[in-house]
Parts: C-alpha cells; structure tokens; sequence
C-alpha cells in the first residue's frame, strides 16, 4: 500500500482513460520478454505478429467504448509505468471509439518493421485508420 495522503487529486482525460482501456488489452495478450532484447543483428522482429495473432484476430477485437468502467488514476499511472514500450497515441476520442464502436487492432502491412498499428473499423467498409506508432528506438 502507497501513502497518497496529502497528494493532490490526479486528473486524467477521457481520452488517456480510453487509451489505458485499450492498453489493457495489449496488456492481457502474453507478450514474451524477449521481443524486447536487442539481437546482434538487424532483423525484422516478430513481436507484432505475436502480439496480435495474426491467425486469430478475433481473439482480441474489443470493445473500447464502454463508459461504465470507472479507472483509478494511481492505477492507470502504476500500469504507465509497468508497460516497457513507448508509444504516441494520435486518436483515441471517445468520439472517434463511439463512432467506430467495435474495433479490431492488426499491424500495417506497409510498415516494414510491423511498427504501425491500424484500427481497422469492422462496422460497413470504413477506412483504416491509424491507432499508434512505435518507433524503432523503443526495440533497441
């Protein structure tokens, strides 16, 4: 137990309640430590396509906008701090998840490290849309 008396209340936005939610899932998927050592020599890694199970997407489709959760904010900064990659989250408005409502998370075939994720909309033919980018640094 953490002593938080006397500490100022901790605001946090939709939008970082949101992403935290989908962090989560990544989260629960098993990722192996290995996929963030450094190898001798460059190669293309293989942790995306471990991460999100190419063969079975379906297993990790979410989701992402239910606003009954309620997230403790020393929680969401006690996962933060736990999650060894960096990430930079473009567009995670609770409008934008409301208006694509299910999603499912695949890597960009285009990226050549499997480094760009899609948020692929499965409700009609709606465009794919980035999700986040990790870069390369962050494997090294």
């Amino acid at each position: 137990q953490h002593d938080v008396s006397g500490l100022a209340p901790i605001k946090v936005s939709e939008e970082a309640v949101e992403g935290a939610k989908l962090l989560m899932v990544l989260k629960s998927i098993n990722i192996h430590s290995t996929s963030f050592e450094t190898t001798s020599y460059p190669t293309p890694r293989d942790f995306y396509p471990h991460l999100f199970s190419l063969r079975h997407p379906k297993q990790i489709m979410t989701k992402v906008n239910s606003f009954n959760s309620i997230m403790d904010p020393f929680d969401l900064a006690l996962f933060a701090d736990t999650v060894n990659i960096k990430m930079e989250v473009f567009d995670l408005s609770p409008s934008h998840l409301t208006k694509h409502n299910m999603v499912a998370l695949y890597p960009d075939n285009k990226s050549k490290y499997h480094t760009t994720i899609s948020l692929i909309r499965l409700i009609d033919d709606g465009p794919i849309l980035p999700l986040y980018y990790v870069a390369d640094e962050s494997f090294y």
